[in-house]
């Protein structure tokens, strides 16, 4: 989250200004630790849970998979397709 906001606003006021006013605001984080952070390949669960998210997009918006507008099937559909269990079903 404070990476984020950093490459939000480095363009207009640098990462080490905002690592200072940050740090000044209960928020330490000093700008060798924000270049470490942005050095450092992603975790294995953060490269899992991004094909994750993808996977449940595809099914939630895909309707041959047995989407409706039913808020509970909007929510049931992507997590058992995505855990192999197949198309919706009724309970």
């Amino acid at each position: 989250m404070v990476v984020q906001f950093i490459d939000d606003h480095r363009d207009r006021f640098g990462v080490e200004p905002i690592c200072r006013v940050l740090t000044e605001h209960a928020v330490p984080i000093a700008p060798s630790g924000y270049y470490a952070f942005k050095a450092r390949p992603a975790s294995a669960r953060a490269v899992a849970d991004a094909e994750l998210i993808l996977e449940i997009e595809r099914v939630f918006w895909d309707q041959k998979l047995g989407r409706s507008d039913d808020v509970c099937a909007g929510v049931t559909v992507p997590l058992e397709v995505a855990n192999g269990e197949g198309s919706y079903r009724p309970l």
